[in-house]
């Protein structure tokens, strides 16, 4: 696992798509266990921060900083099960690519972390919007991630070496939305 001065853990997670590698999304485990998910962007110096978060508490938020000086803004705060005794499964993050933006994605390396590189082009993705869920999972009960929807090409990769499990769903539907 790949940890950074201030002890976290961090993951990005990279797509093939269409022929090209692009970030979809990063995270991060902070010293206390807790964990933080973001848009590849949210990092870079004056860019709008948007991330959500499950605390040691059992606090999940949601929360957007902006400006030069990252004034927060007001967060959505939601109290759920502690992680000292987390069991089934939670949502943690929910965003979707648009048809025609993955090229507009940041390229891999812009973010530290251990990579997950997945290759939605081999899983038969086509060239349309994809959705992205990531969930914390009790081990072992990957039956616990829900099918999406209509669902057609999907990737489902659980990552195992953190407590509790984080499950990433990428996923188009089978029928067009728009």
């Amino acid at each position: 696992m790949v940890t950074n001065q201030s002890n976290e853990t961090l993951f990005v997670v990279v797509a093939k798509f269409l022929g090209e590698i692009r970030e979809v999304v990063g995270f991060k485990i902070n010293r206390k266990g807790e964990f933080f998910t973001f848009p590849p962007y949210a990092r870079l110096p004056g860019a709008v921060d948007f991330h959500s978060s499950k605390h040691v508490s059992g606090e999940r938020h949601f929360a957007c900083r902006v400006g030069k000086n990252r004034q927060p803004m007001q967060e959505t705060k939601v109290q759920l099960q502690p992680l000292s005794n987390f069991s089934g499964i939670e949502p943690l993050m929910s965003m979707s690519c648009l048809k025609g933006q993955f090229s507009n994605l940041l390229l891999p390396g812009t973010n530290e972390g251990e990579v997950i590189s997945l290759d939605l082009d081999s899983a038969d993705f086509n060239d349309d919007i994809f959705f992205v869920k990531m969930y914390l999972l009790q081990p072992n009960r990957e039956d616990l991630v829900p099918l999406p929807l209509e669902v057609g090409p999907r990737i489902l990769h659980l990552i195992r070496q953190v407590t509790p499990w984080i499950a990433v769903d990428l996923f188009q539907q089978s029928t067009k939305l728009f």
